[in-house]
Formats: structure tokens, sequence, C-alpha cells
């Protein structure tokens, strides 16, 4: 990494944590690439890894650890992708794409009209997999903002998905 890119990395971590919001406790993001914002539910999150290199464009926010049944730290995870699509590619064929990509069992969609989310241009879904011999409980939004898709995924093993879940359903409601 040169200077120059170590001093941008810098500067724009420095701005999209200042943005943050009027409740004074959420963090604003700007999702530079398409254009988009979204805001972390507190200062317990933190931007573990952003590469603009990557295809997709990978962006890795990591909350405060939590301590599972056996007292083991665990750290819930956000990662947003985001990359350019073909013109007129909507949303339910973006989402069929990125769900037979990473599949998992869906327990509830969260849509627009259900107040899960405030972007129409979006749909989402509640469901679990198993990873590292765990269940995991995942929320997974794919929304479009002109010729860019972005999947937004926040994980957590399932024990501890109550203990986050308000803060991942104010993230996802967030974005914008």
């Amino acid at each position: 990494m040169t200077l120059a890119s170590a001093v941008r990395a810098l500067l724009y971590t420095t701005l999209a944590f200042a943005l943050g919001s009027a409740d004074g406790k959420s963090v604003g993001v700007k999702l530079k690439e398409a254009k988009m914002f979204m805001e972390l539910a507190g200062k317990q999150w933190s931007r573990a890894e952003y590469d603009e290199r990557s295809v997709p464009v990978l962006y890795i926010y990591q909350r405060d650890p939590l301590l599972d049944a056996q007292g083991e730290p665990v750290v819930p995870n956000i990662a947003v992708t985001i990359e350019e699509l073909p013109l007129g590619k909507d949303v339910a064929a973006f989402s069929a794409s990125k769900r037979a990509a990473t599949p998992f069992t869906v327990d509830r969609m969260l849509t627009h009209q259900g107040g899960d989310l405030k972007y129409k241009n979006a749909i989402g879904f509640q469901g679990r997999y198993t990873g590292n011999d765990r269940e995991h409980t995942v929320l997974v939004v794919h929304a479009i903002n002109g010729l860019y898709g972005v999947e937004l995924i926040c994980d957590v093993p399932s024990e501890l998905f109550e203990q986050v879940a308000p803060e991942f359903r104010s993230t996802v409601r967030s974005l914008r």
C-alpha cells in the first residue's frame, strides 16, 4: 500500500465515522461505489476491511466481541459487497443469483412493505446456515442503485443473535 492510499483510507475512515446520525449513537457509513449510505448501530462497530480494488468491492465491519455460552468471545460481522451490474438487471434477478452463490435456509423475508427495509429497490431475508460446526443466523439484503448491486450480510452465531438483532435490524433499515 502506498503512502497516498494509506492516507486516503485513513481520511475515508475518519470521514465515514464522523458522519454519525442525529441520535448520537449510530455511525454513518458511505458506500461510495453504489452512492448509498447506511448506519451502524453504535461505536462498538468498526471497519475491519475495505478493498476498493476487489471485484466486487468489499467492506467488512466487526462488532466488539460478545461472549458465547462457553464464555468464548465471538465477533459479529456485517459484510457489504458492491458490484457493477448489467443495464436493466432487476433486484429479484440480482437476489436470486446471489442466493444461489451463498445458500442459506430462509426463515422469513424482509420487505419495504413490511417495514424491515426503507430502501424500496431491495429485498431481504432472515435465515440460517451452519459454518464451523455452529448454526449462524443472518440478515441478508440485496439492493440495486443505478448500475450497482449491493449485498449486505449481517452474521452471528444463532445463540447470540437476539443480543445483536436490534443492531442488525437498525443497520438493515438504514440502508439508503
